[in-house]
């Protein structure tokens, strides 16, 4: 009769790196052409086919074995038969030929922690995919660049803003004037402000806006936020 001990102690011939493992939980019997597996009192429990057992009880050839949460490949420690059906004379199935006084070790390691861990890191990356995404196209991002007036431009040529820096910065040029200052934007009521520099002849400038694929909609609202009919159409450059 040979003995396979199953546990996470150094000791064991079966070693299983993980915490559900009790360090002596169980052992495998292999007595001639029978085996059979033994429960140490494991703290999780040991398993053949999904069903706990106790004490003593015999493995057949086909039979899942699990230790604690780690399911045990235990045919690959003895001789087995390549056809679990052949029949089996004498003592073919045993313990492998390992030299006097050695006794064969294996180890299991648990790749449930590493998988886990993936798993995380792919969240993470996912979540950070996302963000990325929603940031770059939020509206704050998507009215930047250059803009070149299509339609109803009553003068006004080219609008360039930009977020440098995290300045809100816009040049509008109208014909040959160009006037310079901050912008800032309220999303949820899609209004679009320009604040021009050391203008005080000239009000704020106030719009809604719609984005249309690559085509930027500005309405101008005037004090008593009402939209006005004029409706410029710009396209965007770059």
């Amino acid at each position: 009769m040979k003995e396979l001990r199953v546990g996470r102690s150094r000791d064991n011939e079966i070693i299983i790196d993980d915490t559900s493992v009790s360090r002596n939980h169980a052992v495998i019997i292999i007595s001639g052409n029978s085996f059979s597996i033994r429960d140490n009192n494991s703290t999780n429990g040991t398993f053949v086919n999904g069903s706990k057992i106790y004490g003593n009880f015999p493995l057949q050839y086909n039979d899942i074995l699990k230790v604690g949460n780690v399911i045990v490949p235990w045919r690959n420690y003895i001789n087995a038969p390549q056809n679990a059906n052949q029949h089996i004379a004498g003592n073919s199935i045993g313990m492998q030929n390992y030299p006097p006084q050695q006794s064969p070790i294996y180890r299991i390691k648990n790749n449930s922690s590493v998988i886990n861990t993936g798993i995380f890191i792919g969240i993470i990356v996912l979540i950070f995919g996302i963000f990325l995404f929603v940031r770059n196209n939020s509206d704050e991002k998507r009215i930047v660049g250059i803009w070149e007036c299509n339609d109803n431009c009553r003068g006004m040529r080219e609008l360039i803003i930009n977020d440098e820096n995290n300045e809100h910065r816009f040049k509008w040029k109208n014909g040959s004037e160009t006037i310079k200052g901050t912008w800032t934007i309220n999303k949820s009521s899609k209004r679009l402000l320009f604040n021009p520099d050391n203008l005080d002849n000239i009000e704020n400038f106030r719009f809604a806006y719609e984005f249309k694929d690559n085509i930027l909609f500005l309405t101008a609202v005037n004090n008593d936020g009402d939209l006005s009919t004029h409706e410029i159409e710009l396209e965007k450059q770059r």
